[in-house]
């Protein structure tokens, strides 16, 4: 029992000599994420907000371990100097970006500091200079600086009880699975592995300001390979000559839904009518139903990028070797509108960089896009009514609407009013959920009613031209309807019924009557195929042939 207790010490020695920087160390390694998770989640219950909190201590006080033991055995100046400075410069850095922009360091910052030139840098700091939240950081600069000098005056070993250091040990062994997490993931060469690692436990070890800013820069430095191709490809098919065969006048809608679990939906035999418009519809002739849809990824940035592109999965492509489609159809003279209720800005998050880094980039946005929307929403229904206010139509449109459909949190993806607090937690006969998870259900089919309702709008409004409106969702979700879960997993091995939920996907063609005239042909093969399988990769080539480019 002695020699245990006399190991354990002389492991942890290099904390009691190095306490002042060992606590000083995890503390600007961790307090940004802790204040970004409260800024973020500012009704968490307090057992939530403890168990984030220890999570979040746990990398940077390995980390914190492992600098004050290089610190204990080398009595470097010059490194001490380094570990500090590096720490405080990247605390007071992210603090800022959270005050001014609401975000750690993330791809989306790194690549405007790139991007940026000397004029806008002298632009910014004109502009920066003596507000409120600059002046603020660099006051909070000064006070650690202070901090750090009066901590470090003292010298000599600070005495620790015993118990209190070996208090540290889960956070260390914790913080060193994290970490051996975190430097595997550089291992990692292409997005969808990355955005799986994250989805996994990854996220974790990128919670502190070490974590974020190596997670991001690889992040970065991926996608900026792949969107490379991807643009070069773009920019290339821009040149190709394409053939339009139709008449004067057409437009094709597309909508892309978020996270619609079909099974959710009456239209698929739901026992909740959570789709009355669709099924008037089916019932007019108009809307025909897919009933062997999928997506290839459960991830939105994923599903997007293989919906946009023109490759083929099956046929061993991947997305950024192929040109995005709209170029094409902005080729053959149709007017292309993109109107994105999760149109990303500097604040989003990874899923976010990776694909509004593709569909917003600065060298194809002009060869792809006629005209897209400012800003989002925090309905989809206003999004719609900002498109019917300024999209400037011409006779060939391709109108494209990517929905917030049923988010995460899809309580907060309708108005809470009589008109959509259609369901409550008593209309879901599930005695094996609790109260609340029952109205997680009702929640998430008021957001499925309140999306049929949207689709309604958009149908209307082109029901009296010659129209072709297309739904589909970018992946599936689970409700509980398996399991005591919500949302969707990252795990390598799902069971079938994971994918079932996850990856089955809601998909309908809706013809307005004047093209089912013009066409009858066509409605005739989408009637014929509905029951055949389909993947969402696929979907260009089922836009060009409804298109007839």
């Amino acid at each position: 029992m002695n020699k245990l207790r006399y190991y354990i010490t002389k492991l942890l020695q290099p904390i009691s000599h190095e306490l002042p920087f060992y606590i000083i160390f995890t503390l600007f390694t961790s307090l940004p994420g802790i204040i970004l998770f409260l800024f973020q989640n500012g009704n968490v219950p307090l057992v939530i907000l403890i168990r984030r909190v220890l999570t979040l201590l746990c990398m940077p006080a390995f980390l914190a371990y492992l600098f004050s033991f290089i610190l204990y055995r080398t009595k470097s100046i010059l490194l001490r100097t380094f570990f500090y400075g590096f720490s405080i410069l990247l605390f007071t850095f992210n603090i800022y970006l959270i005050w001014q922009f609401g975000t750690m360091i993330s791809p989306w910052i790194l690549l405007l500091l790139f991007e940026t030139n000397s004029r806008e840098a002298i632009e910014f700091i004109q502009q920066n200079l003596f507000s409120a939240s600059f002046l603020c950081t660099c006051l909070i600069f000064v006070f650690v600086c202070l901090l750090v000098l009066l901590a470090e005056k003292r010298t000599h070993s600070v005495r620790c009880k015993d118990l209190l250091l070996i208090c540290t040990i889960p956070f260390h062994i914790i913080g060193f699975y994290l970490t051996i997490l975190l430097f595997f993931s550089l291992t990692i060469r292409d997005q969808y592995k990355l955005e799986m690692w994250y989805g996994g436990h990854g996220q974790y070890s990128t919670m502190n300001t070490f974590g974020n800013l190596i997670y991001s820069i690889n992040h970065l430095i991926i996608a900026g390979k792949e969107n490379q191709i991807a643009i070069r490809n773009s920019i290339n098919a821009s040149k190709e000559y394409v053939e339009y065969k139709g008449e004067d006048s057409l437009n094709i809608i597309l909508i892309i839904g978020e996270s619609y679990n079909k099974y959710h939906a009456s239209i698929y035999g739901y026992s909740l009518p959570t789709t009355p418009n669709m099924e008037k519809e089916q019932s007019m002739g108009n809307l025909f139903v897919f009933t062997d849809a999928i997506s290839p990824y459960n991830i939105t940035s994923l599903a997007m990028k293989n919906m946009i592109s023109t490759n083929s999965l099956s046929k061993g492509e991947v997305w950024y070797e192929k040109p995005a489609f709209p170029i094409f159809f902005k080729k053959a003279g149709f007017c292309v509108f993109f109107w994105d209720n999760q149109k990303p800005s500097s604040d989003t998050s990874f899923y976010d960089f990776s694909l509004g880094s593709y569909l917003y980039n600065s060298q194809t946005i002009s060869l792809t896009y006629s005209q897209f929307n400012d800003k989002t929403y925090p309905y989809d229904h206003l999004l719609f009514q900002s498109f019917v206010r300024e999209a400037k139509m011409d006779k060939l449109n391709l109108c494209i609407f990517h929905l917030m459909g049923q988010h995460s949190a899809a309580g907060k993806r309708f108005p809470h009013n009589k008109d959509y607090q259609h369901f409550h937690s008593h209309d879901v006969k599930r005695s094996d959920l609790s109260e609340q998870e029952r109205q997680n259900i009702a929640d998430y089919d008021n957001a499925t009613f309140y999306n049929d309702q949207v689709i309604a709008s958009v149908i209307d409004y082109f029901r009296s031209q010659n129209s072709v409106i297309i739904y589909l969702s970018d992946h599936g979700e689970e409700v509980y309807d398996y399991r005591h879960f919500l949302g969707r997993s990252h795990e390598l091995n799902k069971s079938p019924n994971a994918i079932k939920y996850q990856y089955d996907i809601p998909m309908m063609i809706w013809f307005s009557e004047q093209y089912k005239k013009n066409h009858p042909d066509i409605v005739k093969a989408v009637r014929h195929n509905a029951t055949l399988h389909f993947e969402s990769d696929n979907l260009p080539f089922l836009l060009f042939s409804l298109a007839q480019i």
